[in-house]
């Protein structure tokens, strides 16, 4: 049974993958066929780089490229400005006027459709020409803003997500030290969550690279973006410039991950020669560089011991040996006093605090009187 079960998963992957892979290796081998025809192959005159360089010489291609480039990157920076500040502000305060209204304004266009999104954005840009007059006109400007619209939607979830599960103790221990919160969020918070806005950044540029529904409606004359003319190519008819197009578009993606996946691969080398974990910190083990090794810190003594023996060492106490407080009429009336109880010690720090049990130290071979003061190591 486990056999049979396991030959079905295997191939029902391999045809998964293979529906999902065939046809974009197709589209890379019939990127150097030298045939007309993007589905024939010309065994005479192939392999070929005739479309490549018909691909460079085409300058409607080249402008919708550049045009999709330059919308994408200025796209991507503005949404994780904008969605870094909407998901911090989400994930850190709780409470506060007007949270269901973000929250809501924030996630709608990742349910919203795109048809209605690039609707409604047309209608504003329209009426915002006709009241103030601006934009002037449709094109590059308000394409950025729409895409900048539903993409920071998508960085806001990504950013949060990853506040979320922030240890917020860093910040306190780096406030504590006397480092204002500007300076704790550029050198404590930022460095720990920029995996996830370059996680939002790459997803940003990517849908805006990609979009086509929205950008139709809010592009004009002289701004068509490479989905745009990709689709009107298609429309009347595939060339084999769209091959062409898609080997050069995966070559770039995978340039990019081969390079992501060789320096993420360094810098784990890197933190494991100086043994700490990657993308984090460890203390540094073994004394410093050019000096001996610290020496060992010394017991502390408890006050009122006797001379013969004057240090006792306390075991460290968790806070599970904390059980309720005594009752009122046995706290201490007297501010910083101490008394013995049957195998356990209470201490009060000042007279109204109620005192905690805690386990007595060992006893000394010479016991002496308590002093009335506590000792330092309660």
């Amino acid at each position: 049974m486990n056999l049979r079960r396991s030959w079905f998963v295997l191939i029902c992957l391999v045809c998964g993958f293979a529906f999902l892979y065939l046809p974009i290796l197709s589209m890379v081998v019939f990127s150097f066929n030298a045939s007309k025809l993007v589905t024939v192959w010309d065994a005479a005159n192939s392999p070929s780089l005739q479309w490549y360089r018909a691909l460079f010489a085409n300058e409607e291609i080249l402008d919708a490229a550049w045009v999709s480039l330059k919308v994408g990157i200025i796209n991507a920076c503005g949404a994780v400005m904008l969605g870094t500040l909407a998901g911090f502000g989400l994930a850190r305060f709780r409470r506060f006027r007007g949270r269901f209204t973000l929250n809501a304004m924030t996630t709608a266009p990742l349910v919203m459709p795109e048809v209605i999104t690039g609707l409604s954005l047309l209608l504003l840009f329209v009426a915002l020409e006709q009241w103030i007059g601006w934009p002037a006109g449709r094109g590059v400007t308000t394409m950025t803003i729409a895409h900048m619209t539903f993409s920071m939607a998508y960085v806001t979830v990504v950013v949060q997500s990853r506040l979320s599960t922030f240890d917020s103790a860093l910040e306190e221990a780096a406030m504590d030290l006397g480092a204002r919160p500007l300076k704790v969020f550029f050198v404590i918070t930022l460095p720990i969550i920029y995996p996830a806005i370059l996680a939002g950044w790459l997803l940003a540029f990517t849908l805006s690279w990609d979009d086509l529904v929205i950008s139709s409606f809010t592009s004009g004359p002289g701004s068509s973006t490479l989905p745009m003319v990709v689709f009107s190519k298609v429309r009347l008819g595939v060339s084999p410039e769209i091959n062409v197009l898609a080997t050069l578009t995966i070559g770039v993606v995978s340039l990019m991950i081969i390079g992501a996946s060789l320096w993420l691969a360094r810098a784990e080398r890197i933190a494991a020669a100086a043994g700490r974990p990657a993308g984090g910190y460890a203390p540094p083990r073994g004394p410093p560089r050019g000096g001996p090794a610290p020496p060992p810190r010394a017991p502390r003594a408890a006050a009122g011991g006797n001379l013969s023996h004057p240090a006792v060492i306390v075991p460290p106490l968790s806070r599970a040996r904390r059980v309720r407080p005594l009752a009122r009429d046995q706290e201490h009336r007297e501010p910083n006093t101490c008394r013995i109880l049957p195998g356990r010690r209470c201490c009060a720090v000042r007279s109204m605090q109620p005192c905690w049990w805690r386990r007595s130290p060992p006893p000394l071979p010479n016991p002496r009187p308590i002093s009335s003061r506590c000792p330092p190591w309660w």
